[in-house]
């Protein structure tokens, strides 16, 4: 998404027309609890299916706690500690001046959206939002690409605050420090405001869980982790059902299509460990690892392997013709 893209619009001192409540909170554990009582900066691309790591039906379970709370990890332990940074990198590379805003903030016009932003713009009616991420990130930050997930909160904020303005600051480890201003932009945020409140009255508040994505299995088996041995009558799914089987199928075929290319290519190889077509280069080399043979282990040290096993369990999905078909 280019920088340059974004629609520009002067809606300065907006923020005299909008009704912002301010909320309080006194730690980690009571943030958590506020935030589950609206959809904020970080939930939005996931509603819109932007999100490579989110979906609304993880949204969905957050707000409602149908799913742990997600667990702390190096990522965003970084991103917290380097947040202070991040806004000192931005002061001293455009001048400008920021504050911390240590409250949510609700637009009581349309209560379902909240913001809890990281920095305000000093004299202005302007946010910072500050990232960091990984090398890995193969955005293009560096020649004016915003990431979807970027943009979509820059955008919220505004929808939520009615600021023309928000700046982004992101912190590419080991690699940049990148800045851009991210205008307003009205038809964005119309989407945006409809798709937010759609979600929040149709599916949080009457419980009504959206359409799984491609990336919901975890979620699905976090949501329903307690199996209870029952029996539910699939026949309304039985187009489903069949168009799974037809794409597991497909997949299977053009499997045995990959395995007959690749082994016609390695029978021209014989021993040879690389070759070329002028177009592509081809290695079928030989890689040793070493592999723990956990059975003779076991043989040899029983009381230690079981010292040392961890019981664990996890629900598998399986699809096979029934009995009476």
């Amino acid at each position: 998404m280019k920088k340059e893209k974004i629609g520009v619009m002067d809606l300065r001192d907006r923020e005299d027309n909008m009704a912002i409540q301010k909320i309080s909170f006194n730690d980690r554990t009571n943030w958590l609890a506020l935030r589950r009582k609206a959809v904020g900066g970080s939930d939005a691309a996931s509603i819109l299916g932007l999100s490579k790591w989110s979906s609304p039906l993880s949204v969905y379970c957050d707000k409602l706690g149908l799913t742990p709370e997600r667990e702390d990890n190096e990522a965003m332990r970084q991103g917290r500690d380097l947040e202070e940074y991040v806004a000192q990198r931005f002061m001293e590379e455009t001048g400008l001046k920021v504050r911390r805003e240590n409250h949510i903030l609700i637009n009581t016009e349309r209560p379902f959206m909240h913001a809890n932003i990281d920095r305000r713009i000093v004299g202005v009616n302007e946010g910072l939002e500050c990232k960091t991420t990984s090398v890995y990130n193969d955005t293009d930050f560096e020649g004016g690409d915003i990431q979807p997930e970027y943009y979509v909160q820059c955008q919220h904020y505004m929808a939520v605050t009615g600021w023309p303005v928000w700046h982004l600051a992101v912190l590419v480890l080991n690699k940049g420090f990148y800045i851009f201003r991210v205008e307003r932009n009205e038809e964005d945020i119309a989407v945006l405001i409809e798709t937010e409140k759609n979600f929040w009255e149709e599916n949080v508040l009457k419980q009504v869980p959206p359409e799984p994505k491609e990336n919901d299995s975890s979620t699905l088996t976090k949501m329903f982790s307690n199996e209870n041995g029952g029996y539910v009558p699939l026949h309304h799914l039985s187009s489903t059902i069949k168009t799974l089987i037809e794409k597991k199928d497909q997949v299977k075929n053009l499997g045995d299509e990959i395995s007959t290319l690749e082994n016609e290519i390695k029978l021209t190889l014989g021993e040879a460990s690389e070759g070329s077509d002028g177009n592509f280069d081809i290695a079928w080399k030989t890689r040793t690892t070493n592999r723990f043979d956990s059975s003779s282990f076991k043989k040899e040290n029983k009381d230690l392997y079981n010292q040392f096993t961890k019981e664990s369990s996890s629900r598998y999905f399986t699809i096979k013709a029934s009995k009476e078909a």
